[in-house]
């Protein structure tokens, strides 16, 4: 996936769930802090964006909960659906709890704006180092080749990612410790 195919799904993703706001988590979120041609095809190679409603940066009506919404994007946005037939990328609607975020994630938030004829919608992505510490966490081979690849690249470094490891729980920690020592060495 591209930035460009992000903000499709940004837009797409914020008008089914009848927000302006919604939340970018997994590989994806990098895209709005860096230039996909500058990116390895580890941290490219998705073809699906993690979207995520947030009450606290999107309020929605009273009575209408998160993973509902998560539901209507899968629904209308997800694998298998239209969208994806037609543009060969999706939207996967989750909820904010499936990520392990390091404290004060939302201050790091990175703003995707996409501009839309009824106004703006914005992606807010998770930073480089917090989508790094949650894919680290995640633990699966395919997180360990972004994470290596990100480290390898310079996009993050070794204090900023235990720093933020600190604040990341049992058994979650343990994941990212190896990851960080694999990744650094």
């Amino acid at each position: 996936m591209n930035r460009e195919q992000l903000e499709h799904v940004v837009r797409a993703a914020a008008t089914v769930a009848g927000v302006d706001d919604v939340v970018v988590l997994g590989a994806q979120a990098v895209l709005a802090t860096i230039d996909d041609w500058h990116l390895p095809h580890e941290v490219t190679r998705s073809i699906e964006a993690d979207i995520a409603i947030d009450h606290e940066i999107a309020p929605v009506s009273l009575g209408v909960d998160r993973a509902d919404l998560a539901l209507l994007i899968e629904g209308a946005l997800g694998e298998g659906s239209q969208f994806h037939a037609t543009h060969g990328y999706y939207a996967e609607g989750v909820e904010l709890e499936v990520a392990v975020l390091a404290d004060g994630w939302r201050e790091r938030l990175v703003p995707l704006i996409c501009e839309t004829g009824s106004g703006p919608k914005v992606g807010w992505c998770l930073s480089v180092v917090d989508v790094w510490v949650a894919k680290a966490a995640a633990a699966r081979t395919k997180d360990y080749e972004f994470c290596q690849a990100l480290a390898a690249n310079g996009f993050v470094e070794r204090p900023e990612i235990e720093a933020l490891a600190a604040s990341v729980r049992a058994p979650h920690r343990a994941a990212v410790d190896r990851v960080i020592a694999r990744s650094f060495g």
